[in-house]
Parts: C-alpha cells; structure tokens; sequence
C-alpha cells in the first residue's frame, strides 16, 4: 500500500513491520534474532548512525522493523492481556446448569449485549476448570453460552 501512495502522490510514508520478528507458533520457529535478544519490552534496533533496523525482502522494504517479546502464558493467558488497569477476574462455574464446553463473555453492564462486543472472552471445556477473564474494576454482565445455544446471564462486580 505505501508504495501505491508513493506511485500516486509522491508521498514516501513511515513504514512499519511488526510481523518479520514476531513470535511463531513453537519457538524453534522464531526467527534467529528474535531468539538470541531476551526482550522485556516491544523494541526496535539501532546500528551504530541510530538508525533504525529496517526491513527488507525482493522489493518490499520497510523503514522499521518492530521485535516483540515473546508472549508469557498465566493461566491459559497471555500476560500482556494484564496490565496496571485490567487483572485476572476468576470464573467459576461448576455450579451452573449448563452443558460443557461455555463461551464466557464480559460485557460492560450499561451496554446492549446483542450489539455491544465482549471486552474479553473466554471458552471454558469442563465443568470443574477455572477460567480468567482480563478486566478492569467495573460491573459487567457475565454471559455463558453453549453450542446448544443455552444461554445463562449474572452481573458481576469487579474491584
């Protein structure tokens, strides 16, 4: 796309990969510089002018390329879902009467939940596991649905 807008205006835009870096499904499949850095942190690199490390395949070129740390699982859930506003909110649900497995979606209590989207959601396989939802101190209505099409509501107060 930014080479169509350089085509068509002249304009030559800042480009960005976060992809080339990015973690794979197994870590074997990590690019090799993504594993030999220990990222703590969204980074990008600098040669020794302090330019940026860019990225470049046939006739594709971007100006920066972004390397991202791998992801850490909690609970089933990536790590960079918490931060200073949004925790771990644990459901349970092995007392509910419904069958297994559940979509468990969180909805902000003042929002329509047929328009409205889940500001988190979670599936859940078995009546006896825990599931954690990311959210910030608010009320919500917790929705449970199965691939029955069983529905179950509650409201839940975060804080």
């Amino acid at each position: 796309m930014a080479g169509r807008l350089y085509e068509f205006t002249g304009i030559n835009p800042l480009t960005i990969n976060q992809t080339k870096y990015s973690e794979r499904s197994k870590q074997k499949l990590n690019d090799p510089l993504l594993k030999a850095l220990n990222l703590k942190e969204s980074s990008i690199l600098l040669n020794q002018n302090n330019e940026s490390l860019n990225y470049k395949r046939n006739e594709s070129f971007t100006d920066i390329a972004v390397l991202h740390p791998n992801t850490k699982y909690k609970n089933a859930r990536p790590n960079w879902l918490f931060d200073l506003q949004k925790r771990e909110v644990k459901i349970e649900l092995k007392d509910l009467n419904i069958s297994f497995p559940v979509m468990v979606l969180a909805y902000l209590k003042n929002e329509d939940i047929h328009s409205a989207v889940p500001i988190d959601i979670i599936e859940i396989q078995h009546k006896n596991e825990m599931g954690y939802l990311a959210l910030k101190n608010k009320n919500y209505n917790i929705v449970i649905n199965n691939k029955s099409g069983k529905s179950l509501k509650f409201e839940m107060k975060v804080k």
